[in-house]
């Protein structure tokens, strides 16, 4: 998350709906992240909570 803050030229955002807020999410107990890369494509990248067994 650091390296995103940093940077301006990398979009990043919380979803789809908020756009490029350049924000996390905390849907489902952990943390989400929608990215752009340089060619256009869009990557989710997130963290869960493990679940007690």
């Amino acid at each position: 998350m650091e390296r995103l803050k940093r940077d301006p030229a990398i979009e990043y955002g919380s979803g789809p709906m908020n756009g490029w807020d350049r924000e996390i999410n905390h849907l489902g107990g952990g943390r989400g992240v929608y990215v752009r890369d340089p060619n256009g494509h869009s990557y989710e990248l997130f963290t869960a909570e493990p679940e007690d067994h």
